[in-house]
C-alpha cells in the first residue's frame, strides 16, 4: 500500500510539472499603417483536446510579447488563431480605433500563425477597418 501511495504521488507530481513547452513570439500590430497601442493580442490553439492561449498587450510602438498563463513566456507549438481586442478608452482620451469586429472573435478572425518547436518567432500583422 505504501508503494502504491508513493507511485501515485510521483505520478501526480510528474503530471503537474512542466506542461507544454513554450516558444518566444513577438511582433507588431498596426491599424491603417500606424501602431495599434494598448490592444490585447491573443493566440489560441488546442493541446491534447484542451484550449491553450497566450496573450500580450501592444505597446506604444505596436509591439507585443506573448505570455502563456501557467506555462511561461511565449506560446506553445501548433496552429494558432489570433484575435485582437481593442484598447479601452483612457479617461479624457480619444475613443479606441474602430477596427473590424471579425478580428475580435476566434470564430471569425482571418488571422492565424503556426508556432513550431524551434522559435523565436516574430509575427507582425495589421487589423483593418470595418467592412462596408
Amino acid at each position: 500500500m505504501r508503494l502504491s501511495a508513493i507511485l501515485w504521488i510521483v505520478t501526480a507530481i510528474s503530471a503537474g510539472c512542466g506542461g507544454p513547452k513554450t516558444f518566444p513570439v513577438t511582433g507588431k500590430v498596426t491599424f491603417k499603417g500606424q501602431p495599434l497601442v494598448g490592444a490585447l493580442v491573443e493566440f489560441e490553439t488546442t493541446v491534447d483536446g484542451k484550449r491553450v492561449t497566450a496573450h500580450g498587450e501592444t505597446q506604444e510602438d505596436g509591439s507585443y510579447k506573448l505570455e502563456s498563463p501557467g506555462l511561461g513566456a511565449g506560446a506553445v507549438a501548433g496552429q494558432h488563431k489570433i484575435i485582437v481586442s481593442p484598447p479601452g478608452r483612457e479617461p479624457g482620451g480619444r475613443p479606441p480605433p474602430a477596427f473590424d469586429r471579425r478580428f475580435q472573435s476566434y470564430a471569425t478572425t482571418p488571422l492565424s500563425f503556426t508556432v513550431k518547436p524551434e522559435g523565436p518567432f516574430v509575427h507582425d500583422f495589421e487589423v483593418t477597418g470595418p467592412r462596408r
